[in-house]
């Protein structure tokens, strides 16, 4: 989902939410990393309803705030005690 125009990346990652494709977790872990906030949600949302514990664990690094903090919350949530070292960063934060 590559791109300059933040709507029409909205647009795929919901096509490929509603299509659930083979290759559509790949895609939806690069977004991410995405520079738009609303994608990002999407993309987590969509992990987490897919149950991808291993790259929500993944997304709890992520250089964004509320990627990790949506993935460690979902994670707390499933008893990750790795969920904690990022909830205390965010919470932290200065």
């Amino acid at each position: 989902m590559a791109g300059r125009h933040a709507d029409l990346r909205i647009e795929a990652a919901k096509a490929l939410i509603k299509r659930r494709e083979a290759g559509a977790r790949d895609l939806l872990i690069r977004a991410l990393d995405d520079e738009t906030g609303a994608l990002r949600m999407m993309a987590v949302g969509a992990l987490l309803a897919a149950e991808e514990s291993t790259a929500l664990a993944q997304a709890m690094a992520s250089r964004y705030a509320d990627v990790r903090l949506r993935a460690a919350v979902a994670r707390a949530s499933e008893g990750d005690p790795a969920a904690l070292e990022p909830l205390l960063g965010i919470a932290t934060a200065k």
